[in-house]
């Protein structure tokens, strides 16, 4: 009875397989390489057809550098807008006071305005 080839589907012509076969210092290589990872991805890195550990990682190292310097920005902004402001009730109309320590004339006021001012659970 004669043997009939197989008839390969579309799919199957456009996505032809591969094998070889490799000597043992060969195959460990490639078995080195594979860290989990499929033999195709293996083989598309080696061509230079893939490159996601190094784009993955000059993202990453782009994404944390430019972090830092957005922190350490936004941070010393912040300080500077805000650092020794507060707001303070008033006790008449209970409107909000802003006083900013930075300010002398802010900072006398304040000082002589608590003078004698503790918590109500210091000793007078």
């Amino acid at each position: 009875m004669k043997r009939r080839k197989r008839k390969l589907g579309p799919w199957e012509l456009s996505h032809r397989t591969y094998s070889f076969r490799a000597p043992p210092e060969l195959r460990d290589r490639i078995e080195a390489l594979r860290k989990g990872e499929t033999l195709q991805g293996v083989l598309l890195k080696g061509l230079g057809l893939v490159q996601v550990e190094a784009a993955a990682e000059a993202y990453n190292t782009g994404f944390s550098k430019g972090k830092d310097v957005g922190e350490k920005a936004g941070y010393a902004r912040g300080k500077a807008d805000w650092e020794g402001v507060f707001e303070v009730p008033c006790n008449k109309c209970n409107k909000p006071m802003t006083f900013n320590m930075n300010d002398p004339k802010d900072r006398e006021d304040v000082q002589k305005f608590m003078k004698g001012w503790h918590h109500a659970k210091c000793p007078p």
